[in-house]
């Protein structure tokens, strides 16, 4: 008798037991499910792509890039006023820009006389830290190696590694704004359907990693003000970002904006107590001075590292910057073009070949345009519930102040900076882009919306990789 009593009991653990792993298995796919399907249509997307490509170059500066990869092995990095090396002289003369062709001498060389070369023969990407081309080398010398593709299409394949990063860290990010799981996949799928993800992850690009290090500092800075971390860890990140790439300044500012407005929400509810103004309440503790101090201290740390490379260049450089044409004065007109300038188009960011209307990736504008509603729609759908109470009003207003001021305040740095006003293409709105993607996640309430938006990004994703031999 008592040998059934104890099976019986047996028998009730080993099920409640299996009934626990069971729900244990059940909750880490769900976790899991989302992020897995985004990283492996990112792959898919990709790499269909960019096994069609042929050797000719991005417009995009990809030449400049390629000879930095190159170089870093031998040099670790590129100098002011460096002849452009044989294997991308060969490459530009034999292969040539998309939709250009080739340039400089015929193809087969010799290049004795760089001059007839673009930029003279002389890089533009010493402004660019090691950071970047680093591990883009190492995981094409990989590639490379496994595959035994040539070593463009190798780096080239790099842009499928850093998508996946990207989505992993956007992901993340949602989920940390507690955004729904069904609304991020359909935001994640949109973005890797975008003319912006098709030019930077399939084509070797410093911009590759400036929507994942977004996504991250955003992370960082929402857990400080929860806190659940060290807002002194955002001053290191904060400078890592602008030694990735200079223009990630505009990721520092947005998250020294967002957390100068947290600041000020959290002094209009704690006015009564007044505002301290001694070290201690800047460096440490709970009140908005101490976001004030890391905001400041953030901003001013990046601009100081960018400062140093910038010092660093000019002592090891051997000669005078590469021509990349003349700019002109800026003018009123051009900033207030500039205020509409990342919004509607950084997602559906393309090339268009010069002294035409004709996009080099050629994808119909009416497939890919709602992308930009669903980027407004976000941020002017947050600007609208800001007259409610809301706990995201300092990202979303933080978002949308980005999405005004940053291209303008951009035009007037490079006049200030360089003496001259350049036309600033949309896609350097990349480090502000996954703010757009979090404030179209933050206000999407609409369960048939969110379904609605799953299906289109869904269709796209399959469009663009159905279709990459045709459009590559």
């Amino acid at each position: 008798m008592q040998l059934t009593h104890d099976k019986l009991i047996s028998q009730r653990d080993t099920t409640a037991g299996n009934g626990r792993s069971s729900r244990n298995f059940r909750s880490i796919l769900q976790i899991l499910a989302v992020p897995l399907i985004l990283v492996i249509a990112g792959l898919a997307m990709s790499i269909a792509v960019t096994t069609q490509h042929s050797d000719a170059l991005s417009p995009s500066d990809e030449w400049v890039y390629v000879d930095y990869l190159h170089k870093f092995p031998h040099q670790g990095l590129v100098r002011q006023g460096e002849p452009i090396g044989q294997e991308s002289l060969e490459l530009m003369a034999c292969s040539g820009v998309r939709a250009y062709g080739p340039m400089g001498p015929p193809c087969g060389g010799p290049y004795d006389d760089i001059s007839d070369f673009p930029f003279g023969g002389v890089t533009s990407a010493y402004g660019y830290t090691p950071l970047y081309f680093a591990p883009t080398w190492l995981a094409a010398t990989a590639i490379d190696t496994i595959t035994s593709a040539d070593f463009l299409t190798s780096a080239r394949l790099t842009g499928a590694i850093w998508l996946a990063l990207t989505m992993i860290t956007l992901y993340w990010m949602f989920r940390e704004f507690r955004v729904k799981r069904l609304v991020a996949l359909a935001l994640g799928l949109c973005f890797i359907g975008s003319p912006y993800s098709w030019w930077r992850y399939t084509y070797v690009t410093t911009d590759a990693p400036t929507v994942a290090i977004t996504a991250l500092m955003l992370i960082m800075a929402l857990r400080f003000l929860r806190g659940r971390m060290s807002g002194w860890w955002l001053v290191p990140a904060g400078t890592l970002a602008m030694l990735f790439k200079p223009s990630n300044i505009l990721t520092v500012g947005l998250i020294a904006v967002f957390l100068l407005i947290e600041a000020g929400r959290r002094w209009r509810q704690n006015r009564p107590t007044g505002i301290s103004l001694t070290w201690r309440a800047f460096l440490s503790g709970p009140g908005p001075e101490h976001l004030v101090g890391v905001a400041a201290a953030m901003v001013i740390a990046s601009g100081v590292a960018q400062f140093l490379w910038l010092q660093v260049q000019k002592a090891i450089a051997v000669g005078l910057p590469a021509d990349q044409g003349q700019g002109r004065p800026l003018t009123v007109a051009d900033i207030f073009s500039q205020a509409v300038n990342f919004l509607p188009d950084t997602i559906v960011s393309n090339v268009v070949l010069y002294g035409t209307n004709t996009n080099s990736y050629a994808i119909p504008a009416s497939i890919v345009e709602p992308l930009s509603w669903l980027t407004v729609a976000g941020v002017a759908g947050g600007i609208w519930m800001l007259s409610r109470r809301n706990s995201n009003a300092s990202i979303i207003s933080a978002i949308a102040i980005s999405a005004v001021a940053f291209a303008p305040l951009l035009a007037l740095m490079l006049q200030l900076t360089l003496g001259e006003y350049y036309e600033i293409p949309a896609r350097y709105g990349a480090p502000v882009l996954a703010g757009f993607l979090l404030a179209a996640g933050l206000t999407a309430q609409n369960r048939w919306v969110s379904y609605l938006v799953l299906t289109y990004g869904t269709a796209l994703v399959i469009y663009v990789t159905v279709r990459a031999p045709v459009f590559a």
